[in-house]
């Protein structure tokens, strides 16, 4: 996994991040790419993270989107 900081203002983070892995009991290659924001408090402590991510996993193939 690669993460790259994009961007930094006052208490948020925001970041690029990739991955490539296989799955073990098919031995597919899926490709992941994502987008991360982060919010901190005045602790230093995460208090938000966001996620988005676009993937190449076949088993995923016409599956839509949902919230968490």
């Amino acid at each position: 996994m690669t993460s790259t900081p994009l961007a930094a203002v006052s208490s948020r983070g925001i970041a690029h991040e990739a991955t490539t892995f296989r799955r073990p009991a098919k031995g597919d290659r899926v490709h992941m790419n994502g987008a991360l924001v982060d919010e901190f408090g005045d602790s230093g402590d995460c208090c938000v993270f966001r996620e988005w991510r676009h993937t190449t996993d076949p088993s995923c193939a016409g599956v839509e989107a949902r919230a968490r």
